[in-house]
């Protein structure tokens, strides 16, 4: 048997508004994401945002302890903190959160405080405060926050996930490619340049004429590069004894490349020299012939 519901006048008001209040929360979201920015760049923006949250909590007359709460609970891990800390710190008479609340904190703000001081030691912002015993408005016992006792502890942060350490370790096209030049970002981070071309370590790259786009290892302009991809890299080491061979066997132009129709030469050559008959004591030159054979048509197969 099918359940009525019966909606009155009111709760249907209230159900139209709580939709529009989470709608208009969605679209504040997407508002403030920005396509045109990278990653770092963005992370950069909402550590400036916390700041700037915190520091309007306390700043003026009173202190808005909710919204001081509010700003540090966005912080997630000890690297962010020591971001928007320092942002903090540069705003206003060089306080970060701990000169705050030690400057702007009174005994009352306690609940504020442990909120805070929970918060930090779970995302590996060591601290400490002490309280003392006073009494409230009735006359009763109670604790207070001391007054300029909140510490932020030196202490070993937990390392971070082994696999999200270095996030350049999926592009080695561009950390290994030749003539990269490092620039660094200012959330302490990096990206690499090359060829006029800014590419950062979530995928993203900025262009010359400063148009965002994505990249792989697998895009055309890493084809060529040193530590491009795999089928395609020289080792210059390889490539000189290549190149040697190449001399040897009588191919004009020999650069040491391994291009297909340079191969099919190779090949083609060395199987003309190849008798059947091994010698007893083979010479420097024939075991390099023979080793670099293998390796070349090992090459051969890989680009097929």
């Amino acid at each position: 048997m099918k359940k009525t519901v019966r909606l009155t006048e009111n709760d249907l008001t209230r159900l139209v508004k709580q939709v529009m209040k989470e709608n208009n929360g969605r679209i504040k979201v997407l508002s403030k994401y920005d396509s045109s920015k990278t990653l770092s760049e963005q992370v950069d923006d909402l550590n400036n945002s916390i700041a700037k949250e915190i520091h309007a909590s306390v700043s003026g007359p009173g202190t808005n302890t909710k919204k001081f709460e509010n700003g540090v609970l966005k912080i997630k891990s000890a690297q962010q903190f020591n971001q928007v800390d320092s942002t903090l710190k540069s705003l206003y008479s060089n306080l970060g959160i701990e000169g705050w609340i030690n400057d702007d904190m009174g005994g009352s703000n306690l609940p504020t405080v442990d909120i805070v001081s929970k918060h930090l030691k779970s995302i590996g912002i060591n601290n400490s405060y002490e309280t003392k015993d006073t009494l409230d408005a009735n006359r009763k016992p109670i604790k207070a926050f001391k007054d300029n006792s909140f510490r932020i502890l030196s202490s070993a942060v937990a390392a971070p996930d082994a696999a999200t350490t270095d996030p350049w370790t999926k592009f080695p096209c561009v950390t290994g490619a030749k003539g990269t030049v490092k620039a660094n970002l200012k959330d302490g981070s990096f990206a690499y340049k090359l060829n006029n071309v800014f590419y950062y370590n979530n995928g993203r790259k900025k262009l010359a004429d400063g148009k965002m786009g994505n990249y792989t290892c697998n895009d055309p302009e890493f084809k060529t590069v040193t530590g491009g991809n795999a089928r395609n890299k020289q080792v210059p080491s390889v490539q000189s004894r290549v190149q040697k061979v190449q001399t040897q066997l009588g191919i004009e132009g020999g650069t040491g490349q391994l291009d297909m129709v340079t191969l099919q030469k190779m090949i083609d050559k060395l199987s003309a020299t190849t008798t059947p008959a091994t010698p007893a004591t083979p010479t420097t030159d024939n075991q390099q012939l023979t080793q670099l054979s293998q390796q070349i048509n090992a090459l051969n197969q890989a680009q097929a």
